[in-house]
This record gives C-alpha cells, sequence and structure tokens, in this order.
C-alpha cells in the first residue's frame, strides 16, 4: 500500500512540475499577437501557418539553449556574436513585408502588439532570420524598448529595412530577459 501511495504522489509532482512548467512558457506563435504597425506604412501579412517557421520553431524546442540555436547573430553594426544565455524567446513567427520603397527614410519603426506583459523601458531584442540560398537561417539583431506592457518598439535602419523587403517572408523572434 505504502509503494502505491508514494507512486501517486510521484505522479502528482511530476505533473504538477509539467504543469508550471507549460505556463512559464511564453507564447511562441501567433495566436496572441494583435497588430503589428510600421511608420512609414508597409504592406505586413503575419503568416501564422507558415511551415518554416513552424519547422524553425520545432527546431528552436530541441535545442539544447538559445543560443545552440540561433548561434551567432548579426548586430546592426555588422559584428557577430552569440545571444546572452539569460535570455527567452516570447514570440516566434514569420511575416511578409513589403512596399519598403522610401530611400529618404532612414529608419522604420516596428510597433508590435503583444501579449508580454513586459515592463514600460524594458528592453527586448528583434531577431529577424533571412532564409539562405543554402536553407541556413542568418538572424540578425536589433534593439527594442517596451513602450507599455503589451507594446514594444524596434527601429530597423534603411539598409536591413531593403534587406527584409528584398527577402519577402521573414522570420521575427521577440527575445527578453527571463524573469
Amino acid at each position: 500500500m505504502k509503494k502505491l501511495v508514494s507512486i501517486i504522489l510521484v505522479l502528482a509532482l511530476c505533473l504538477s512540475a509539467v504543469a508550471a512548467f507549460a505556463e512559464a512558457i511564453p507564447s511562441k506563435t501567433t495566436g496572441d499577437l494583435v497588430s503589428i504597425t510600421t511608420n512609414p506604412e508597409l504592406i505586413i501579412v503575419i503568416d501564422s501557418d507558415n511551415e518554416w517557421a513552424l519547422e524553425e520553431l520545432e527546431k528552436l524546442a530541441a535545442a539544447p539553449s538559445i543560443a545552440d540555436y540561433f548561434g551567432d547573430v548579426i548586430a546592426v553594426d555588422g559584428t557577430a556574436a552569440p545571444l546572452a544565455d539569460n535570455l527567452g524567446i516570447d514570440e516566434f513567427f514569420a511575416v511578409d513585408v513589403a512596399g519598403f520603397e522610401d530611400e529618404e527614410v532612414e529608419e522604420v519603426e516596428f510597433v508590435l502588439k503583444v501579449p508580454g506583459p513586459y515592463e514600460e523601458g524594458e528592453a527586448v531584442l528583434l531577431l529577424v532570420g533571412i532564409l539562405e540560398d543554402d536553407n541556413t537561417v542568418t538572424w540578425y539583431t536589433f534593439e527594442g524598448v517596451a513602450t507599455s506592457v503589451d507594446t514594444i518598439s524596434v527601429k530597423l535602419p534603411k539598409e536591413s529595412m531593403q534587406m527584409i523587403d528584398e527577402a519577402g517572408t521573414v522570420l521575427f523572434a521577440v527575445a527578453s530577459l527571463v524573469k
């Protein structure tokens, strides 16, 4: 009888640990994403059923760490370095971007309404994945800031916008410090 009670207690503890872990994992899909707006206006389509994004999300989930999945990411200044170990991925989805034609614009602000919760002024990263000819993904990182509990703002320079516009479909991943 003691063994049976012990087994039941162990199973209950395991199930509660799994439930707690599941609650701690943020959204990785577009289901909770409200909107993306830009200044100037671009054509942006959030592709929630994109097979490439779903395959990459599976790779991310299977990776030993975020740094292992993303490898070296390229910053705005062109330097490449791994992501910090204290970051977590809050969102991961595909976006079709088109319509960047304004050569006069030096940067484009992306405002993403996401479930958060973020603290106003909290630093975030927008990682933009571009599919290369050899089927690898090159990740570019852009610093952003939370402007409210459910909104982040990220500014991308003209050169980056031209690259994204040329790629058409890209991956967006939002990263923030693990709390």
